[in-house]
């Protein structure tokens, strides 16, 4: 059975700049409903958390179709928390997660936030029917 609301998360943790956006799919079509960005620093491992909690609040974890992560290249700790959150919650929710290189979100579209860019970039493989498991997301270090 579908779940009547899709989400989608997007998480970018490879720098001091915390980006989450979270996107609902309407007919298809990804829209935007929270996009935020915050400059936090090495307190981005310890307020991911909080931030997430504040975001579902009202809504269901149940109602995440499938998760974007930033796999990097970029902070060590920062890739490493992003990347484990999303496989985290690939595995509990059984849902695709799309690892995509911080090369690929800054080429995407600069007039949008990392985390979004990563939403648009994960949602044309999903609407293709790519559905990777979150074992096949891992975090680049280097190029």
């Amino acid at each position: 059975m579908e779940p009547s609301t899709k989400l989608c998360l997007g998480l970018h943790t490879t720098t001091p700049t915390l980006g989450i956006a979270l996107g609902q799919i309407i007919g298809g079509e990804l829209h935007l409903l929270h996009d935020r960005q915050w400059s936090l620093g090495k307190e981005s491992s310890t307020l991911i958390h909080y931030y997430l909690a504040e975001l579902f609040r009202d809504r269901a974890w149940q109602d995440l179709v499938y998760v974007a992560v930033a796999t990097g290249v970029g902070s060590f700790t920062g890739t490493r928390v992003g990347v484990v959150l999303a496989r985290t919650l690939g595995q509990q929710l059984q849902i695709p997660v799309y690892g995509i290189a911080n090369s690929e979100v800054d080429a995407h579209n600069p007039h949008r936030s990392e985390a979004a860019n990563l939403l648009h970039l994960a949602h044309a493989q999903w609407r293709n029917h790519y559905l990777p498991d979150y074992t096949a997301v891992l975090p680049l270090y280097e190029l």
